[in-house]
């Protein structure tokens, strides 16, 4: 069952500004997505991203079969390395990789001036964070929520289960009517009992929305509801209820881990790392051994 399990490129875009980048926004409830290394290494030892996800695809002797996703993502806002940057990269992504699809989480701040040329590539989707309420009263969350038919559901909202959400989860569900975008929710990493909280939510959207589901279903590790109205909801289940590989199973910082991160590599202008958590298995590209690369994937449980 575990063979089966497709895993992503989690791609570090935002260090494309150096690896010390910072966010524009110091959002309390970030996930942060733990690419950085505290080894130093060599800064001028670089690989594109394309290149990388090249390597890797020599080195275990896979197609893309082995992997369903490239997700655009980083320590910081990847569209701070500006719009030409940005979509250029993500061109040659397109280019190399036609077949799978390529996602990119932001937190909006920069999203009007790449949206529709980044959707219009084709297989894109914008997971879109919500940080605060105040923001679906502003006229330029609205303006980047509002999609034609054609590309509706290449957009989802990303959603920090907490007091304030739990508050106004009817303007919340009121807007996603009004926009027919998709919601995702997630607990909040330091929960704790996330367990508790998912499913107290679950139940909380189960009543507000009795007369609108059609569905109710797990898939990816989402509890999904689908809707009347053409649109999802799910809840991000807690990494304790996911079906891990065996190598996270046995690791010895397996307590560490909060995220369900287990199918996700992570990649960045310098290195591979396999696993959020750890460190002894970073594959650096000064290290040309593709043998080293596939002992270290195997330790985080990606092949």
């Amino acid at each position: 069952m575990q063979d089966t399990i497709k895993k992503n490129f989690r791609l570090n875009f935002s260090a494309l500004n150096g690896k010390n980048s910072k966010c524009n926004l110091k959002c309390f409830n970030c996930h942060k997505d733990y690419f950085d290394v505290s080894t130093d290494f060599d800064e001028n030892f670089m690989l594109s991203f394309t290149d990388a996800i090249r390597l890797i695809y020599n080195s275990i002797g896979e197609t893309n079969n082995h992997f369903q996703k490239i997700h655009i993502s980083g320590h910081a806002e990847p569209l701070m390395i500006g719009k030409e940057r940005f979509l250029s990269e993500v061109e040659q992504l397109r280019k190399n990789f036609p077949d799978l699809p390529i996602a990119l989480t932001t937190n909006g701040s920069y999203l009007k001036d790449v949206r529709d040329e980044f959707l219009n590539m084709g297989n894109t989707f914008i997971n879109l964070s919500l940080h605060h309420i105040a923001y679906l009263d502003t006229k330029w969350f609205n303006m980047i929520c509002e999609l034609d038919e054609v590309n509706r559901n290449q957009m989802e909202l990303n959603i920090i289960i907490d007091d304030e959400i739990i508050e106004n989860i009817d303007k919340i569900l009121s807007f996603a009517f009004s926009k027919k975008i998709n919601l995702k929710f997630f607990h909040r990493l330091e929960a704790e009992d996330p367990e508790d909280v998912v499913n107290s939510f679950a139940d909380l959207i189960a009543s507000k929305l009795s007369d609108q589901i059609i569905d109710k279903s797990i898939d990816n590790n989402r509890l999904v509801f689908s809707l009347k109205e053409s649109f999802k909801i799910s809840i991000k289940l807690p990494e304790s209820l996911t079906n891990r590989p065996e190598a996270c199973n046995v690791c010895p910082v397996r307590n560490k881990c909060l995220e369900s991160c287990w199918n996700s590599i992570r990649i960045t202008p310098w290195y591979i790392k396999p696993c959020g958590v750890r460190e002894d298995n970073v594959f650096f590209f000064s290290n040309n051994s593709k043998e080293d690369l596939v002992e270290k994937l195997k330790l985080g449980g990606k092949i």
